[in-house]
């Protein structure tokens, strides 16, 4: 996977419409000093469209790399101020009874042959120059002619990249997706050895619910993420919180916490009924520590024809404590939880009884409980 979702742009330069563009805009600025008269306005205004078919091209370019609107838009600006400044050096010749050169006449064919073969701006600064007022006019002409075709090709260029590939915040959302499958498959590879068991597999063969259930540091995630990389759609209630609420959640009151934690749970428990008529197998990675919440999801499934199996992790209070102390606040499945609350957890667990449908998972060590 490639995280490099904001492509390198700003290489204006380099384009051949570019260098034309910087060209017209050196040969208006001799042009407004040689042939128009000082403090006339057309000066400043064919100078700064001029100015504005370089500068535009060079900034949308640069644009490129977070917006291709802004990129398209900017670029179609500079191909506007060119059209503007085309009809004042049509006005120029057609109001002095000058020539404007046929496309097919000598004078316009020798011309573009030279203005097509050549990106040297010093070139045109010194030819115009020596050049008559009618001459510069049309060379600067037969130059915006080319400009505007390469504009034209360069947004269409710019179309169909936007089409092809979209915006930054469909690539961003591309570049996260992959991010976390990428993250998932080396958790998957990680897997406890009890997702290999006989036992384990034959508990989930036919299952499409699956909730997980036990106190923090129990390692319902690792279980989880091993039914994940195996097709289940994995529901997180710690991963909807630090999305929300990121590391300020575990500086929150416990109070304020246990309303968060529950709305997300319902929220993910919610979902369950579609995804499954989607037909999607689905693990609930949460801690279902209350009998009615376990129920909840068992009727959903009873009423969607849905088979499903409670995963009951179960570790010692030092196991516990020894997994927890190693967390590091960093993310929804490494948040910090205390000494404290790990004992009010365990005060408060309900665990499965006899009459829900459970595999036991201890010490590395499978049963399975109808």
């Amino acid at each position: 996977m490639s995280d490099n979702f904001i492509p390198q742009k700003g290489y204006y330069r380099k384009l051949r419409v570019y260098q034309i563009a910087e060209i017209i805009y050196d040969v208006t600025f001799i042009f407004t000093q040689r042939f128009l008269s000082k403090g006339d306005r057309t000066i400043d205004q064919m100078i700064q469209a001029a100015r504005s078919g370089k500068q535009n091209i060079a900034e949308g370019s640069a644009a490129g790399s977070t917006s291709k609107e802004t990129e398209i838009k900017l670029t179609n600006v500079a191909k506007a101020s060119l059209q503007e400044l085309l009809i004042d050096y049509e006005d120029f010749l057609r109001t002095r009874d000058f020539e404007l050169w046929e496309k097919d006449s000598p004078k316009a064919v020798v011309s573009r042959r030279i203005c097509a073969g050549n990106n040297d701006s010093s070139f045109f600064r010194e030819a115009v120059k020596t050049r008559s007022a009618e001459t510069v006019a049309n060379i600067a002409i037969i130059l915006i002619h080319q400009a505007d075709v390469l504009l034209y090709r360069l947004i269409e260029r710019q179309k169909a990249d936007f089409l092809r590939h979209g915006g930054i915040r469909e690539q961003m959302t591309k570049a996260r997706v992959q991010y976390r499958s990428a993250q998932s498959s080396r958790s998957s590879q990680r897997a406890p050895s009890t997702l290999r068991t006989p036992k384990m597999e034959e508990a989930f063969e036919g299952v499409d619910v699956v909730m997980m259930c036990g106190v923090s540091g129990a390692g319902k995630t690792f279980v989880a993420r091993g039914l994940e990389a195996q097709g289940f759609v994995r529901l997180s209630a710690d991963a909807d919180v630090w999305e929300a609420y990121g590391e300020g959640y575990a500086r929150m009151p416990a109070a304020e916490q246990h309303v968060i934690y529950m709305r997300a749970l319902g929220n993910i428990i919610g979902r369950v009924p579609e995804l499954l008529r989607q037909g999607k197998r689905v693990v609930i990675d949460a801690s279902m520590c209350k009998r009615a919440r376990r129920d909840e999801v068992a009727d959903m499934c009873r009423q969607a024809g849905a088979q499903h199996v409670i995963a009951y992790l179960d570790s010692s209070r030092a196991t516990l404590l020894e997994r927890l102390k190693a967390r590091k606040g960093k993310g929804p499945d490494d948040q910090f939880v205390s000494e404290e609350e790990l004992d009010r957890f365990l005060a408060h667990f309900e665990v499965p009884e006899a009459d829900e449908r459970f595999i036991h998972i201890k010490n590395n060590t499978a049963s399975t409980k109808a």
